[in-house]
């Protein structure tokens, strides 16, 4: 009896130290104290068994190509403790991979890598840091970061939640790319800009709540966003780039804080966009939104609390009518009042008061924006 208690505590002994040889085989943490020697520290059995690794001192660009080359089933990595140093890109070179900066395609193409922290100590996050990370479920960029590349985080499929903090000044095109399962994004107060193409594709992001310091959006930064339903343009905003909403069928409401209407264009928009969002602005601004050829072909315009607004209209006078006859643009107005016509591209190509209630001008044939002080519309 006594020996058959003793093979099953050996058994278990046995059973319980391979099962933390294992753990300890999946599991490292390393301290560097110079940068460029990781690869010293890991065995190449190693290789193939890591899953993660806490790393801390010193780092620079040769330690972190080594994770991404080397160690493919990482799961977990933490360098939130580390510096990383400037490195010559080769011995005797003139040129450098900066200190304090996480280099274009540092950890590109992680396939297997679902949880990252980032260094405390970084300024930049370059191009395609992050990009195709495609188990990565979440990201927080640190605070004291100042640049997000393009493509920072681009094609990271698996990504649904994301932190930017407000100390980022610019961010380069389609940083978020593709992130189709991303729900829940933090901007944080003090971003001034969106890039390009920042949420392009980001099919889950329902709701987004822009820092009250934006100046400037960029061009398609939401294309694709189907489950966006509203956006408010914050009272900064300067100026909205092309196509934001591009591919956005739910969007129904577009609310405006800045009391000087955005520089904009007409390709900012699409035309049955025009038709179909309410635009919600602070009741004060309104003159400022009609007189732009862009914000006033929104048919319906109203304040923040969602009551329309409009101005006194001449008796019986409608919105503006064009057509096509002989080689000119034919508008029908009301007499008196002042017309300015504009191309695609918001450039006045010309403002008359004509004196008739029918008036032509030899234009190419083509689409204009004409704009009165009773409505704006355009052509076809």
């Amino acid at each position: 009896m006594k020996q058959n208690y003793l093979f099953l505590f050996l058994l278990s002994l046995l059973c319980a130290t391979s099962v933390l040889a294992q753990n300890e085989g999946t599991r490292r943490e390393v301290t560097l104290a110079e940068a460029g020697t990781l690869s010293q520290q890991i065995l190449e059995s190693e290789y193939a068994t890591l899953q993660q690794l806490t790393l801390k001192g010193d780092i620079n660009y040769h330690d972190l190509t080594f994770i991404r080359k080397k160690l493919k089933e990482l799961q977990s990595l933490d360098f939130a403790e580390t510096q990383i140093m400037r490195v010559e890109r080769t011995p005797g070179s003139d040129t450098f991979y900066p200190a304090d900066t996480l280099f274009d395609y540092a950890l590109e193409d992680m396939s297997k890598l679902q949880s990252v922290k980032i260094s405390k100590n970084i300024k930049a996050i370059g191009i395609k840091a992050f990009h195709n990370d495609t188990a990565l479920t979440e990201a927080e960029i640190p605070e004291g970061v100042t640049h997000l590349g393009g493509y920072a985080f681009a094609f990271c499929k698996g990504l649904k939640q994301a932190t930017v903090p407000g100390t980022v000044k610019t961010v380069e095109n389609y940083a978020f790319l593709g992130c189709t399962a991303l729900e829940d994004i933090s901007l944080g107060e003090g971003m001034t800009m969106l890039g390009g193409d920042m949420f392009n594709d980001c099919k889950s992001l329902a709701k987004i709540v822009l820092p009250s310091t934006i100046e400037a959006i960029g061009g398609q930064s939401f294309k694709g966003c189907i489950l966006l339903t509203e956006l408010t343009i914050p009272a900064a905003c300067q100026k909205v780039g092309v196509q934001i909403l591009r591919d956005c069928p739910a969007i129904k409401v577009i609310t405006s804080l800045a009391t000087t209407a955005p520089e904009a264009s007409p390709k900012s928009f699409y035309p049955e966009q025009f038709d179909d969002i309410e635009l919600r602005i602070p009741a004060e601004a309104l003159y400022s939104y009609l007189d732009s050829p862009v914000w006033s072909l929104f048919k319906r315009t109203c304040d923040l609390e969602g009551k329309p607004l409009s101005i006194a209209t001449p008796h019986g006078a409608v919105a503006p009518t064009a057509l096509w006859q002989d080689g000119c643009l034919q508008i029908a107005h009301v007499s008196g009042f002042t017309i300015a016509v504009y191309d695609m591209m918001g450039q006045l190509l010309l403002q008359d008061t004509p004196a008739g209630e029918t008036v032509s001008y030899p234009l190419p044939q083509g689409r204009y924006i004409i704009q009165t002080p009773y409505g704006t519309l355009q052509t076809l």
